[in-house]
């Protein structure tokens, strides 16, 4: 990375297996960096793919419920979309049987759904 920093690049799109290497490599360069995702930490980039998905199918955040986002024990992108839906003013349920829904995840804004009885 310091490489293509020392080079001259505006920016630096880092996808890497360790939670926090996007981080780590911002602090080594003077490039912009951007994370398109670390670990099973997040994946931001995808989050506001699934946004930009949403809002072009849906049109305006605040006109409808947003759906439940099944999840699982790694929960990279549901954090990610959770940030970002929450952002851009959406009420975010996630939802999955207790075995695959993260501990503390209702600490990032979220409510969850145990159940697609639950509304």
């Amino acid at each position: 990375m310091r490489n293509l920093d020392a080079i001259g690049a505006d920016a630096l799109v880092v996808r890497h297996p360790a939670a926090g290497a996007p981080r780590l490599v911002a602090r080594a360069v003077r490039a912009s960096v951007i994370n398109a995702g670390d670990g099973f930490h997040e994946h931001p980039t995808q989050g506001l793919l699934d946004a930009l998905s949403l809002r072009e199918r849906w049109g305006r955040w605040r006109e409808r419920p947003w759906p439940s986002w099944a999840t699982s024990r790694t929960a990279a992108l549901a954090r990610s979309n959770i940030h970002c839906l929450s952002k851009l003013g959406a009420t975010v349920r996630v939802g999955g049987p207790s075995t695959l829904i993260p501990a503390g995840i209702e600490q990032l804004g979220c409510t969850v759904a145990r159940s697609l009885r639950e509304r």
